[in-house]
């Protein structure tokens, strides 16, 4: 687009009283500029190799300088022509702060040499002293509007990035904290497990057995479930999280009753705040009972143990608001719902997360069951 600022100084030379060498020589010198102008432009960051990218830009910008002085003599004062070359070479390839500080001289600079240049020579047939509006266009607007651009697009490019950072630091986040709930999950299930297979391997060994197949599922599984977390293929299903909380929850002594609608607006939501919920009642609580709720826009868990103050007294804040909670809380702000930690008049945790009514989606069927109906312990 720069080659548009050639046409100035080759008019010049066309049509000024020149003699025919000087003039070849004032052409020749500005396709050199333009020629190493790009060359200059576009290699800026890697060549000459193992210089900085102060040292390549300082020596470019002089071979520059040099290059256009030196079509003084062919060209008189029409040499101001390629300010907005030096102009546009500055507000591209540095920093904001330097085209503050860089671009004002030059245009200073050039404007006042041009202004001086033309008065110095007013018979001129390339310019003359009521050429100065025309001059200043080229010493002062023109650059001016180049480095405007320049700025506006070092902001924009800025913007970009940080909005590219943003979102890769949001994608490793939610991954994080997927696999913490996946994990976190999965591993407090296995503990369990084997605790009790251990308690059982003497004087029942085939219970022992079958907690130990169980280990090996839940684990094949949690691998299988990383790995579609890292490919972004990882779906959740509300029905499927009841079954492994049952499974869980009665693992570690805790009785589960389930109230299950037909009706769910976010299953994978619910089913992420219920897995997780799950992992804390089983590794905090100290419950010995536990009802899930899941009824269209809303799902409740909700325990009997020592309630979230206490569990505070006994775990350092950033412990229990770590990872777990905090996941729970992000999933709900980013589909609208509300997310809440209670606790009931009688005791224990309540964890309750509210979609609005406006955001429901189309009903889907979690559970095997088409009207609200209480299930206790066993698998579903």
């Amino acid at each position: 687009m720069w080659l548009v600022f050639l046409i100035p100084p080759f008019a010049a030379l066309i049509t000024s009283g020149q003699p025919l060498g000087l003039k070849l020589y004032g052409a020749t010198l500005a396709i050199v500029f333009g020629i190493f102008y790009g060359f200059a432009f576009g290699s800026h960051s890697y060549y000459p190799r193992g210089w900085s990218v102060n040292r390549r830009f300082w020596s470019a910008f002089a071979v520059l300088l040099v290059i256009a002085l030196a079509m003084y003599p062919a060209l008189r004062v029409a040499v101001v022509c390629f300010t907005p070359y030096l102009v546009a070479f500055v507000s591209f390839l540095r920093p904001i702060p330097t085209i503050f500080r860089l671009v004002p001289f030059i245009i200073a600079v050039s404007s006042v040499g041009g202004i001086v240049l033309g008065l110095a020579t007013p018979g001129s047939d390339t310019f003359t002293a009521e050429s100065g509006a025309w001059l200043l266009m080229w010493t002062l607007a023109t650059p001016l509007f180049i480095a405007a651009l320049g700025v506006l697009n070092q902001r924009e490019d800025s913007r970009r990035k940080l909005a590219s950072e943003l979102e890769r630091s949001l994608e490793r986040e939610k991954m994080a904290t997927d696999v913490h709930d996946l994990l976190g999950h999965s591993l407090t299930i296995i503990k369990l497990k084997a605790e009790v297979a251990a308690r059982y391997v003497d004087r029942d060994p085939a219970r022992a057995a079958e907690e130990m197949r169980s280990v090996a599922d839940i684990a094949k599984h949690s691998l299988e479930e990383v790995r579609a977390t890292v490919t972004n293929s990882l779906s959740r299903d509300i029905t499927t999280e009841i079954s492994r909380a049952r499974d869980a929850l009665e693992t570690a002594g805790v009785e589960c009753t389930v109230v299950a609608s037909s009706n769910v607006a976010d299953p994978k939501l619910f089913a992420w705040v219920l897995r997780e919920a799950v992992t804390n009642i089983v590794r905090h609580s100290g419950a010995s009972a536990c009802t899930i709720t899941v009824e269209g826009n809303r799902l409740v868990v909700c325990d009997n143990g020592r309630g979230i103050a206490a569990t505070e007294t006994e775990l350092s804040r950033s412990e229990l608001s770590g990872n777990g909670l905090r996941g729970m809380r992000r999933r709900a702000e980013a589909v609208g719902a509300e997310l809440t930690i209670t606790t009931p008049d009688g005791g224990g945790t309540a964890i309750t997360v509210s979609i609005p009514v406006g955001r429901v989606s189309s009903p889907t069927t979690p559970t095997t069951q088409t009207t609200p109906t209480v299930q206790q312990g066993g698998q579903p």
